[in-house]
């Protein structure tokens, strides 16, 4: 685990300034405290390709400094993440004559390249983001793992393309302008985050998960290395799919366990962390570390549960409890490493826990993923409903309209209320408009009072829909309205928000996060599994629950989703109004022209006379001030 970057200028007289790469490299110190390294172009002639990075080391302690080259030094990489079915590549690359000279997963990249060219990354089970140069055929290639787990982001222009794993350390090229890409700012404010391959900035990318950019000179393409099949197999039955699961976890659990210091499990008392936990114990783990945190509000708390899975089992057992003051503490620091906003507030609780884990453990295991590739998101249930619903008589629907939208305002944690309203305001949407809909936290509606008139000129007609439309386009026509909703959430809300957050938070502490859900060969199982049985009727993740029964305890497996998170709509209206109000009231934000700022006095006003719950909306526009205070 590591930060990686560098620089390669199109015109191969220009030298590297190796001052500027360590100057990069430094911004990422949190990222890999423990060992650096750069690979500069041949120190004699002009040198126009310098990498970087800073290592945590975590396999291979004593020999597995980077970059790291083939034997004739004519292939270089660097990489950030961990291949965990290396061993089983490096046989194979032994087998054909290749030789290694550390025990690092990362050496494998190299040999993998030369052996397979391009398809090389198709080898990797891991999280993972890869720099190579290939110093015979003058080709630098940028790749990310299948789901993106791990960041790498670029930008380019005229004279260079210049990359590394966080916005801040791009900056310090000083080749890259900080303007705002007014588009993905209407996708941030819809959604929560920017959606790749875009960023908040005009002239900063993300390379997609599940590709290959390649630049030989001045030419880039990007190539898609892994594509879900959803292959559904309906010859077998339901105890054939319940055994395969639980096989196929367990050795997930196994893979993501290959590590050489201390590990832990963020323990949320859900069934997802639980069931790490659990495979853990199956596995004979000697000493499982288990970390959770409590809340005062019932309906957000599930520490009771973690700790009678953490007596179950016979963990050591970590707990802190959450108050107001984490968000005000570290809610800021992970904008500011995220180098863009994010408006989902458990980063803050994230980075907490992780600098708490961190005294104890460097890798901690996560149930990050779990939702999406086992359909546990209620916008899965509400889908099923909405279909009944929309043969009601129209009577009936408006009847039901007016009582569910009179219903009184509950901060409590997925109120019925909540869920209610939000239901009926998108029940008769196509069903795509709808998953958007249930999801989305400023409407088209709101963002039109929202927005300056200058503003909505420079959107020209920009739809955040479109993008829910693009990852539609992607798959074949034949697949599933369920594995349609569970890809667009792993390229949206998985890809786009969770993982970047989960990241800046646990590596901020120089803590590697892994998550055993999002194993390739879990996900491509999971592809395979009859959309019956992952949602059966009305009930979330049905296989899994039956796969698991065995584990965990029957009120685990019965408990009904509740997320990690905290009453922060009831906060905002006491412990944490100044701190909201203040931040975004005395911003930049409110003289940049961008908003209208009349509407923004008006969402925090309903929100504190209990006339709508805005939360929501407030976490957004308070993140959106954080980030723009860090640039303007």
């Amino acid at each position: 685990m590591c930060g990686i970057c560098g620089i390669l200028y199109f015109n191969e007289q220009k030298s590297i300034d190796s001052n500027i790469l360590k100057e990069m490299c430094d911004a990422m110190y949190h990222r890999g405290p423990d060992d650096e390294g750069i690979y500069i172009q041949n120190s004699i002639k002009p040198n126009n390709i310098g990498l970087g990075m800073r290592r945590l080391s975590i396999i291979d302690l004593q020999t597995g400094h980077q970059p790291i080259c083939n034997e004739n030094r004519t292939v270089w990489a660097i990489c950030n993440g961990e291949i965990y079915n290396f061993q089983e590549i490096r046989n194979e690359l032994e087998s054909k004559g290749h030789k290694f000279y550390t025990k690092t997963d990362t050496e494998v990249i190299v040999h993998s390249y030369e052996e397979y060219g391009l398809d090389f990354v198709k080898k990797f089970n891991g999280m993972f983001a890869i720099a190579l140069w290939d110093e015979k055929s003058k080709r630098l290639v940028l790749t990310r793992d299948i789901f993106g787990i791990k960041p790498l982001l670029y930008s380019v222009n005229n004279e260079a393309v210049v990359f590394s794993s966080e916005i801040n350390s791009l900056f310090k090229s000083n080749m890259v302008r900080n303007d705002i890409d007014s588009e993905a700012m209407d996708d941030y404010l819809s959604f929560y985050f920017t959606c790749s391959p875009n960023t908040i900035f005009k002239s900063i990318k993300k390379v997609p998960a599940a590709h290959l950019l390649v630049f030989e000179g001045k030419n880039d393409k990007l190539i898609k290395y892994w594509q879900p099949g959803y292959n559904i197999n309906y010859n077998h039955n339901e105890k054939y799919y319940i055994e395969k699961l639980q096989d196929t976890l367990l050795a997930a659990t196994r893979r993501h366990l290959i590590s050489d210091v201390p590990l832990g499990v963020f323990l949320s008392g859900g069934i997802d962390s639980t069931t790490i936990v659990a495979m853990m114990n199956k596995l004979n783990v000697p000493v499982i570390k288990t970390f959770s945190m409590s809340f005062d509000d019932k309906s957000f708390d599930e520490s009771e549960d973690a700790r009678a899975i953490s007596e179950m089992y016979k963990t050591t057992h970590r707990e802190i409890k959450v108050n107001p003051d984490i968000y005000i503490k570290y809610l800021p620091s992970v904008i500011k490493n995220l180098g863009e906003p994010n408006g989902d507030w458990t980063s803050a609780l994230e980075l907490c826990l992780s600098e708490f884990a961190r005294k104890e453990v460097t890798v901690i295991l996560s149930g990050t993923g779990g939702d999406e590739i086992l359909a546990g998101y209620p916008t899965i249930t509400a889908y099923k409903i909405a279909r009944f619903y929309k043969k009601f008589p129209k009577l009936l629907r408006l009847i039901t309209n007016k009582t569910v939208n009179n219903l009184p305002v509950s901060m409590s944690n997925l109120s019925f209320d909540f869920k209610a309203k939000r239901f009926v305001s998108g029940a008769e949407l196509e069903f795509l408009r709808a998953h958007m809909h249930w999801k989305e936290i400023f409407s088209e509606e709101e963002k039109e009072n929202l927005y300056s008139v200058d503003f909505k000129l420079n959107l020209n007609k920009h739809k955040p829909f479109s993008v829910f439309e693009r990852y539609r386009d992607e798959l074949p026509g034949k697949v599933d309205v369920l594995n349609l909703l569970l890809y667009i959430d792993t390229r949206t809300f998985l890809g786009d928000c969770l993982l970047p957050h989960t990241d800046a938070s646990s590596m901020a502490t120089s803590l590697e996060l892994r998550v055993p859900f999002l194993d390739k060969d879990l996900v491509e199982f999971a592809e395979t599994i009859p959309v019956q049985l992952k949602h059966k009727n009305f009930t979330t993740k049905y296989l899994f629950r039956k796969a698991v029964k065995k584990y965990l305890p029957e009120r685990i497996i019965k408990k009904k989703k509740m997320g990690f998170s905290a009453p922060i709509s009831r906060w905002l209206k006491k412990e944490l109004y100044k701190f909201s109000r203040e931040t975004v009231m005395d911003s930049k934000l409110m003289s940049c022209g961008m908003f209208n700022n009349k509407f923004i006095y008006k969402i925090f006003d309903a929100h504190e006379n209990n006339i709508k719950d805005n939360g929501r909306q407030i976490q957004a526009l308070v993140s959106l001030a954080l980030w723009h205070n860090n640039f303007y």
